[in-house]
């Protein structure tokens, strides 16, 4: 049962359900337990959301050769 739990906590982590709440449906007392225990998943999901952000900022970078006209 143990091994479910943690693949089940693993799985929220991995997309991206928040800490927090996954520390709520495992009965974590603190946020901070289920960090201790699941922390070693953070480093990759921190460089997914570095590439998101890269994402983003270039997507509101792009240029338009000329501006939209929006009719009223």
């Amino acid at each position: 049962m143990h091994d479910l739990r943690h693949t089940s906590a693993s799985l929220l982590l991995n997309h991206h359900v928040p800490v927090i709440i996954v520390s709520r449906r495992l009965g974590h007392k603190t946020v901070s337990i289920t960090s201790d225990v699941y922390g070693h998943l953070l480093p990759t999901m921190v460089d997914e959301v570095d590439e998101m952000i890269d994402d983003l900022v270039t997507l509101t970078e792009v240029k338009l050769d000329k501006p939209i006209s929006v009719d009223r």
